[in-house]
């Protein structure tokens, strides 16, 4: 599980976390590693595209990217509250997964750089080299990747 219950302390109050996930008849950790892993399946789905997150979501609880982990706790943390009404929702876990959504999007389209590695083949090599396409790919996922065929402009505008 890449969100612990540890980690939702920044979000919101511990005893309102209890209180959200032991209403009705389900079990509280039940709860935490279902929102954790569709955190983390979303995650993988967009930001996945480009890099290889495998060993980033294996991490030990101390060693973990802490940009990713902000979104992760995002998503879980909306999740949590689609169990109560929606009118209970704190505008600020909406506005939080809104905007975690929106880098997720700009990360798969190549405009948010994150630093993993990219995203490889089974013989080891990027999975766009060879492509023919205009892309850069740097092996240890840093820098930005530009899609497309206009040559980069020299000047601001």
């Amino acid at each position: 599980m890449y969100v612990t219950k540890a980690d939702y302390k920044n979000r919101i109050a511990t005893d309102l976390l209890n209180i959200v996930i032991t209403e009705g008849e389900n079990n509280g950790d039940d709860i935490l590693a279902t929102v954790s892993q569709i955190a983390e399946n979303t995650i993988s789905t967009f930001a996945g595209v480009l890099y290889d997150l495998s060993g980033e979501l294996a991490k030990a609880t101390t060693e973990r990217n802490y940009f990713i982990l902000s979104w992760a706790l995002s998503i879980a943390t909306y999740e949590i509250y689609q169990r109560i009404p929606d009118e209970s929702v704190p505008d600020k876990v909406i506005k939080n997964y809104n905007d975690t959504m929106d880098a997720l999007e700009r990360c798969a389209n190549g405009k948010l750089a994150l630093q993993l590695p990219a995203v490889t083949v089974n013989d080891g090599t990027p999975e766009n080299e060879g492509t023919g396409e205009n892309e850069t790919v740097n092996e240890d996922g840093q820098g930005l990747r530009r899609i497309g065929s206009a040559a980069k402009r020299s000047h601001r505008i």
